[in-house]
């Protein structure tokens, strides 16, 4: 996968635009309130940089990177209803963004969720799919998986044209399902959430008896993020909790999930890395890095690939289940 089949520059430009406008109301209107680790609730923590007016800590204990002073539940809520950044990119995405995405994207996670359930001999007839959009993953399933029902809980106002999906406006702290389901799926959300107690607890809860939870997050402990720091794409204001690979352990653990698997299979890494650095967004002093940026794209993908192997990308993935 290549930089440019998920971001577009004219497209991100005014995403940037909005964002800045959005969160100059939120800084405006608040109210915030001190954080403590949201992986193993330690207080103890200590600064390590600022970015658009927010503090980023990194836990003493199990090193989770998060912002405190947070927005309250309270502003998260009114950010959503008013967010121009968010409805932009619902109602404004250009077609052929939305087609790339969709096909460097939700493809490869439909065929990995094939995989899974042929690797582990399980069906998932009833799908959850936590802050899933209008529902555009369902088709990339409905090639790769046989399924009954593709429910989607989105706080915003959306519907959708895909007969298998049911959308669900809630909040997740609100949801109530009449029928458990086997698959909960969290693509790139948990990083949003302040307290991840409640997410964890919902979901155990409309989870059946051994059925998977399947999540992705920007990982703290990533090349692009060790070397950006807060010019990291993974870095912003909506971006409050930002876990590592044994602290995203220790949250699920601690609440009685049994990790199947964990993985950091990104491919973006180096590439976000030297994007900066042809903009002269960064300069180091570091011989290695400047040689490998200045180098033949095989070294840095090759690096790449090592970071993949390794559990270093910024990209992790977790699949976990419900105890029997």
């Amino acid at each position: 996968m290549k930089l440019q089949d998920v971001h577009k520059e004219d497209f991100e430009r005014e995403i940037f635009r909005l964002k800045k406008i959005d969160l100059d109301a939120l800084i405006a209107r608040g109210p915030f309130m001190v954080n403590v680790c949201p992986a193993c609730k330690s207080k103890d923590a200590v600064h390590k940089f600022d970015k658009d007016g927010f503090h980023y800590l990194e836990c003493d204990v199990c090193q989770t990177l998060f912002v405190s002073p947070v927005p309250t539940d309270e502003a998260k809520e009114w950010y959503l209803e008013n967010s121009g950044y968010l409805r932009y990119w619902r109602e404004q995405m250009p077609a052929e963004v939305r087609a790339s995405r969709n096909k460097a994207v939700y493809s490869k996670r439909a065929q990995s969720l094939a995989a899974i359930a042929d690797k582990y001999q399980v069906s998932f007839k009833r799908i959850l799919e936590i802050g899933g959009g209008m529902g555009e993953m369902s088709v990339f399933i409905d090639q790769e998986l046989t399924y009954d029902e593709y429910l989607i809980v989105e706080p915003q106002p959306i519907t959708s044209q895909y007969p298998k999906v049911k959308i669900i406006n809630s909040t997740i702290e609100n949801l109530m399902l009449n029928e458990q389901v086997d698959l909960v799926l969290a693509y790139e959300l948990i990083e949003h959430i302040t307290d991840p107690d409640i997410l964890l607890n919902i979901i155990l809860s409309n989870l059946v008896p051994g059925g998977f939870f399947i999540l992705s997050t920007p990982g703290s402990g990533g090349f692009d993020i060790k070397v950006l720091e807060e010019k990291a794409r993974a870095i912003g204001y909506d971006h409050v909790s930002l876990y590592n690979v044994n602290s995203l352990k220790l949250l699920l653990e601690r609440h009685g999930f049994e990790i199947v698997e964990i993985s950091t299979p990104g491919t973006l890494d180096v590439q976000m890395v030297k994007q900066a650095y042809d903009k002269k967004e960064i300069r180091y002093d570091n011989i290695a890095l400047n040689f490998l940026m200045e180098s033949n794209e095989e070294y840095r993908d090759a690096l790449q690939e090592y970071l993949k192997n390794n559990l270093l990308s910024s990209h992790l993935m977790c699949i976990a289940r419900k105890s029997s």
